[in-house]
């Protein structure tokens, strides 16, 4: 699934940038939305027309027809919404996508150096049976980020802070190696200007 939706998602990332997480909304508020249109948008007019011709009235199926396919279509454009509005994490930083239709997405970024803080919060009686809730991230520029019906936020904070200090780890160890290779860089321009590196060493 992973590597799907790296190919999917492929035009938010950077050259070089490596999707580990995907973060949906919990599928509880596409049902949600979903079972009230099946009902209102299919089951309802079907049920109508089938009443009203057993009661012998002549009604056009067409218009029956053209609801419930007005009401498929709507289902669909929700589901795209749901699937499509999400919150990558990579090795670079947090990309949250946002989904408008099929030629409008907007993504913005969290980098790791910005994360000061990150809390949840749990909501209401539906948010604690089914264990969903919001993330709330606190910039260390004083602003704050908000993501909403995370599933398993609990889990998906840990995820987080995890590779925040994977980040940071990884940054100290690129730094490492900068100052080596400088190190060396140096080592080498005393070697070539005074023929030998003992020079080059402190004094004891």
């Amino acid at each position: 699934m992973l590597l799907f939706q790296k190919y999917l998602f492929r035009e938010h990332l950077d050259k070089g940038e490596k999707l580990f997480e995907v973060f949906h909304r919990h599928s509880i508020e596409m049902w949600k939305r979903f079972l009230s249109w099946i009902l209102v948008g299919i089951i309802v007019p079907i049920a109508t027309l089938l009443y009203a011709h057993n009661l012998g009235f002549n009604y056009s199926w067409w218009w029956g027809i053209g609801w419930i396919l007005l009401s498929l279509s709507w289902i669909i454009y929700h589901f795209f919404d749901w699937y499509y509005d999400v919150i990558l994490i990579t090795n670079y930083s947090i990309l949250h996508i946002q989904w408008n239709g099929f030629f409008d997405k907007q993504s913005s970024r969290i980098e790791y150096e910005d994360m000061k803080e990150v809390s949840i919060t749990t909501e209401g009686i539906l948010q604690t049976i089914f264990h969903y809730g919001q993330i709330e991230i606190t910039m260390m520029s004083g602003g704050k980020t908000s993501f909403y019906n995370i599933p398993n936020p609990q889990e998906a904070e840990q995820i987080l802070r995890r590779y925040k200090m994977n980040f940071y780890k990884f940054q100290r160890l690129t730094d490492g190696d900068e100052v080596e290779k400088i190190l060396s860089e140096m080592v080498n321009q005393h070697v070539w200007k005074y023929g030998s590196e003992h020079g080059f060493l402190p004094r004891r």
